[in-house]
């Protein structure tokens, strides 16, 4: 699986210090947007934001052409978003946060309508990150907590739960490698561990 992988990778490093910013806008009632709480929807070209403001997590949706918030839904988490993806094949935003907690939205009328649709709960921890596996039509989840989610975005119930035998505090972004099912989580303490989807063992560190 390692020669596997290291055939397929041709990665070229950014220094994105020496990037500077086409433009720049404010949020409303924002007391800031922390990393990967972001997520673009092309097909309406709109940015998908999770912001705070007293501790707690808001959703608003950016429109890059008007440059203007067309919609928006205060205090979706009790705690901070600390990520927000699009999932292009469902028309869902999905956000997780510091409360332990999951959200799904759905988008209608060209972004101008987010409706909640579920909570998923069963992290015991800090929420971390998200990934959508397109291939799979699952959503993967990972935090402080010693367990990876899989959770059903059709039946919007968990799927499954992968075991790390302990080890908690994944930061970071998740990842896929579709050819061979597996997902990898970063940890704190400086390990990267690659899991089988659905047999859910660990496949390498």
């Amino acid at each position: 699986i390692l020669s596997k992988i290291n055939d397929s990778l041709d990665l070229k490093p950014i220094d994105f210090s020496k990037l500077k910013a086409k433009n720049t806008h404010s949020i409303a009632a924002s007391e800031g947007v922390l990393y990967e709480a972001s997520a673009y929807i092309p097909k309406w070209k709109l940015l998908a934001v999770g912001f705070r403001k007293n501790q707690q997590g808001s959703l608003g949706l950016f429109d890059l052409e008007s440059q203007e918030v067309i919609s928006s839904s205060e205090n979706v988490h009790k705690r901070w978003i600390n990520h927000v993806i699009w999932v292009e094949r469902r028309n869902m935003i999905v956000t997780c946060s510091n409360d332990t907690r999951i959200k799904v939205f759905a988008v209608n009328v060209q972004g101008k309508q987010i409706k909640a649709l579920t909570t998923f709960r069963g992290h015991t921890n800090l929420v971390r990150c998200i990934k959508y596996l397109d291939q799979e039509d699952l959503l993967v989840s990972a935090g402080d907590d010693p367990d990876i989610k899989i959770w059903d975005l059709k039946s919007l119930r968990r799927y499954a739960t992968i075991s790390t035998d302990g080890n908690t505090n994944m930061d970071g972004s998740i990842a896929y490698i579709p050819q061979e099912k597996l997902v990898g989580v970063g940890f704190k303490s400086g390990h990267i561990r690659f899991y089988h989807l659905y047999s859910r063992t660990l496949a390498f560190e």
